[in-house]
């Protein structure tokens, strides 16, 4: 009984010294930019980027009625 209580204990411990250091602001890639059309939310940033002049995405058709 003890040891679950000192195991709860340790892991609360544990949560409330890395919560503090997940919780710091992340910086944007560099280089990277907001879509002057858009703007950004609230405490997000920019993890992941890359820029493209021109590029094609495929879609599925959805087929409806069916």
């Amino acid at each position: 009984m003890k040891k679950n209580v000192f195991l709860i204990l340790g892991l609360c411990l544990f949560a409330l010294l890395v919560a503090p250091v997940l919780c710091v602001a992340q910086e944007d890639v560099p280089d990277s930019k907001d879509h002057p059309l858009l703007t950004r939310m609230p405490d997000f940033y920019i993890s992941d980027y890359e820029y493209k002049e021109f590029d094609k995405a495929d879609f599925k058709p959805i087929m409806l009625g069916k």
